[in-house]
Formats: structure tokens, C-alpha cells, sequence
């Protein structure tokens, strides 16, 4: 698969949870996939004195759900010192049973501002096929980026790529967003009023259930 260093760049990676003494504790229930996630690229000083610059992937501003490994730090880092957009959004979430925790694997997307007009439409579309459960390919050939630019993005028909390895005593945990999480996410998009609105249709929900048991 070409790299394509100056027009694109596309990559699934595992998040770690730990970065020199400072760790994360993840939540696998509190990630949405598919949702946009937070790149925060910050100077972190280890233990032994050295500054290390390292990018922390977060739900929003109160909830970090991991680490991008090394090498794939110093891309995203570099990419958008040249003015690169970059995504990055939840693919799945798997629960370790050996020790008790989860990790995230995310999908990255950068592309040059000049080209966000075809590979903005794009993303959205990337972003759902993955909120259903899907796990296209990210990293594009030449020929599919040029597809992708053709279409003003709305080409999105990539094969599925490989899911990652899962070690012995592993599960995958999340491999869609359901559809509470579906209403939650329409929610915060407009606002409060919509908010309330989705509680009490939650509450309805629970309560016809509730009586079609026999509760009531």
C-alpha cells in the first residue's frame, strides 16, 4: 500500500494506557464509537529529567481514554505542524478479563486543508460505517484517494480491514454505537432541550417495558 506522505495518511492503531508513570484508566462503557475524539499533544517530562512530547486521546475535555503509540505520536505531530487536519474517532473497545481493563482502538485520518473539501464529506461517512460496526480500510491506495477527490467524498466503499490481534482472555467489548448512545449523541449536538427530551423517551421506554412484564 503506496504511503502517500504528501496527500493523505490513514491508520488504525491499539491506544496504550500507560505513558512513563502516568496511566489511564479506561472506561470501556463510557466510549462512543465513531464519535470525534480529542488529540492533545502536550510536553511531558519523564522521570529521568527528559521532555518527550506525546498525544493523549480524549473523549472531550474530562475524559482521556489513552495514549497514540510512539511512532504514530510523531506522525500525527508532525503532520499538523505542516497545517494537516487531523481525526481521530473510536473503531472498538476490548476488555482484557485478565486484568480487569479496557483498551480502545481508534482510527486516524489526516489530510492537507486544501483538499478538506472532498475528504471532510468523506470522514462523516467513514465515521458511520464505523459507528455501525464496520471497520473499513483507512489507509487509501492512490487510486482510491483520487476516487475520494473525484466524488467531492462521497465515495466511501472501502473493504474491511483486518480487526486487530486480541490476546488470550480478551473480548471485543464495542464494535458499534448502540442507539441509546445514538440518542445521547443527538442530544448534546442540540443542546439541553434535546437532552430532556431523550431522558423522558428513555423513561417511557422503561416503563412500558416495565408494565409489559407485569410491574405494574
Amino acid at each position: 500500500m503506496p504511503d502517500n506522505n504528501e496527500r493523505y495518511y490513514g491508520t488504525y492503531c491499539k491506544l496504550e494506557n500507560r505513558n512513563d508513570t502516568t496511566e489511564i484508566k479506561l472506561d470501556g462503557n463510557s466510549v462512543f464509537v465513531g464519535n470525534p475524539a480529542q488529540l492533545h499533544v502536550e510536553t511531558h517530562v519523564t522521570e529521568a529529567g527528559k521532555e518527550k512530547p506525546r498525544v493523549i486521546v480524549a473523549r472531550d475535555e474530562k475524559m482521556a481514554i489513552g495514549f497514540l503509540p510512539t511512532g504514530v505520536a510523531k506522525r500525527v505531530i508532525a503532520l499538523s505542524k505542516k497545517g494537516w487536519l487531523v481525526h481521530a474517532f473510536p473503531a472498538l473497545v476490548v476488555f482484557d478479563k485478565l486484568n480487569d481493563s479496557y483498551w480502545c482502538e481508534v482510527a486516524l485520518v489526516a489530510y492537507p486543508p486544501e483538499e478538506r473539501a472532498a475528504f471532510d464529506p468523506f470522514v462523516e461517512r467513514l465515521k458511520e460505517r464505523i459507528a455501525k460496526g464496520d471497520h473499513p480500510e483507512v489507509a487509501l491506495s492512490d487510486k482510491q484517494l483520487d476516487r475520494v477527490i473525484e466524488t467531492a467524498g462521497e465515495w466511501c466503499d472501502m473493504p474491511a480491514a483486518p480487526l486487530p490481534s486480541i490476546s488470550k482472555g480478551s473480548a471485543l467489548y464495542k464494535t458499534h454505537r448502540t442507539q441509546t448512545e445514538s440518542l445521547a449523541k443527538t442530544a448534546s449536538n442540540h443542546g439541553k432541550g434535546c437532552m430532556v427530551a431523550v431522558v423522558a423517551v428513555l423513561v417511557v421506554v422503561v416503563l412500558v417495558i416495565l408494565f409489559l412484564l407485569g410491574a405494574f
